[in-house]
C-alpha cells in the first residue's frame, strides 16, 4: 500500500485483464457456488431483466445443487450432484465471462453534448459526461487497479491522458488538489495527508471522516468525487 505524496513510479506497465475476467472470477474462485452473484449484477448494472431471469435459474440450480449434496458414493443423486456442480463451476464461468465481455463491448456510447450555445441542457449534458467519466475510471481501478495508477486516475496534478470525471486520489494527490474537494480546508488536507501516511491510507469517504470530523451531509458530495487507491 501506498500512502502520502512520496509514491512509486508509474513507468510500470499495468497488466491488462481480458474483459469479462470480473464476471468469470466469482464462479470460478467459488468452484460455482456464487454463479448467480456476476448475472446478478449484470442484471441491476444495466437494467437487464434476461440477465435476471439467469440468476434467478442459476440460483434454482445451486439449491438443487446443495440439496443433493450428502447422497452415498456411487449413487444416482451423488453422480447427478456432481455433474451440477462440474456444470456450475466450469460452464458458469464460461458463461459469466462471456455475458462481462459483451455487456462491455457493446455498452452505448454517451450521446452526443448540445451546442454550448444551449446554455443549461449543455450544463446538464456536461454533468452526465464527467460522472458517466468516474463511473468508468471506479469500474477500471476495481478491476485493474495497477492501470488505474498507471494512468493517473485521481491525479489531476500529474501530467496525463487518460479523463476520470474529476476524480480525486485522497490516498496519493497531495495536499493542494485534496483542498479542491467540497468542505476540505487547508488545515483539513493537511490532517488527511498525516493520518494517511500514519494509517496506510484510507477506504472509503466514512473511514476519512472518522479523522477530519467532516459533517455528515458534506459526505455523499465527497463520495461523488474521490477515489481510494492503494
Amino acid at each position: 500500500m501506498v500512502c502520502g505524496d512520496i509514491s512509486p513510479g508509474r513507468s510500470g506497465r499495468a497488466r491488462s485483464i481480458p474483459k469479462g475476467l470480473g464476471y468469470a472470477a466469482v464462479p470460478l474462485l467459488t468452484a460455482g457456488i456464487a454463479t448467480p452473484v456476476p448475472f446478478v449484477y449484470a442484471a441491476f448494472r444495466h437494467r437487464s431483466r434476461l440477465q435476471g431471469l439467469i440468476a434467478f435459474a442459476y440460483t434454482v440450480v445451486v439449491c438443487v445443487t446443495a440439496g443433493l449434496t450428502g447422497a452415498p458414493d456411487g449413487s444416482t443423486r451423488d453422480s447427478i450432484a456432481t455433474g451440477l456442480m462440474i456444470a456450475l463451476w466450469v460452464g458458469g464461468s464460461g458463461h459469466a465471462f462471456a455475458v462481462g465481455a459483451f455487456i462491455r463491448r457493446t455498452a452505448p456510447a454517451p450521446p452526443p453534448l448540445p451546442p454550448r450555445s444551449d446554455g443549461n441542457r449543455y450544463a446538464l449534458a456536461e454533468l452526465e459526461r464527467r460522472r458517466a467519466l468516474r463511473a468508468e475510471a471506479r469500474a477500471l481501478a476495481a478491476r485493474d487497479p495497477s492501470a488505474a495508477y498507471e494512468l493517473g486516475v485521481g491525479r489531476p496534478d500529474l501530467p496525463r491522458a487518460y479523463d476520470d470525471g474529476g476524480l480525486v486520489d485522497v490516498n496519493h494527490a497531495p495536499a493542494r488538489v485534496l483542498t479542491t474537494l467540497p468542505g476540505i480546508s487547508a488545515a483539513t488536507a493537511a490532517r488527511l495527508v498525516e493520518r494517511r501516511a500514519e494509517r496506510g491510507g484510507f477506504i472509503s469517504v466514512e473511514d476519512m471522516a472518522l479523522d477530519t470530523d467532516l459533517p455528515p451531509d458534506l459526505l455523499p458530495f465527497l463520495a461523488d468525487l474521490t477515489i481510494f487507491l492503494h
